[in-house]
């Protein structure tokens, strides 16, 4: 941890034959900045560390994916709700709910993390729409729940 009184904790990596290298220092404590050098070794010792570089960890973590729960259908509207599947290390900002009728792009409305439904207006009659849902906060965007399918009622003209 930066500006701490301890020495740095080094750990062995085996070197792989890649353009990169790269390795991932897991278990670390939430919103803490870290010092992280690195040294390199070979049959004739250490050679000298990198320069320090200074990392913070995220003070939470993305949301999981919501769980979308029903759908009321009129000829116009789709009334879609959802359970968000929060944590208390992942608090919701808000969703980004994204829609798209067959053979179209999906459309992006962003919504408050205080929503648990919303009613989509001004659909077409008797069409099939797609939906997904993705929770948000300042880790950033969680995965996607499920894609659901809906259908406004009546008949297409």
């Amino acid at each position: 941890m930066q500006r701490s009184t301890e020495p740095y904790t080094f750990k062995p990596v085996e070197f792989k034959h890649t353009t990169f290298q790269h390795f991932e220092i897991g278990d670390l404590n939430r919103f803490t900045e870290y010092s992280i050098v690195v040294q390199a070794y070979n049959s004739r010792g250490a050679g000298p560390p990198s320069e320090e570089a200074i990392a913070r960890t995220l003070e939470f973590d993305r949301p999981n994916p919501p769980i979308m729960r029903q759908y009321f259908a009129t000829s116009k509207t789709l009334k879609l709700s959802w359970e968000p599947n929060n944590h208390l290390n992942a608090p919701i900002s808000g969703y980004i709910l994204y829609h798209k009728t067959e053979g179209n792009h999906w459309q992006e409305t962003h919504l408050t993390g205080d929503r648990t439904a919303y009613t989509l207006h001004d659909l077409q009659c008797g069409s099939s729409y797609s939906f997904y849902l993705v929770a948000f906060n300042s880790a950033g965007r969680g995965n996607g729940s499920e894609i659901i399918s809906a259908r406004t009622d009546g008949s297409r003209k």
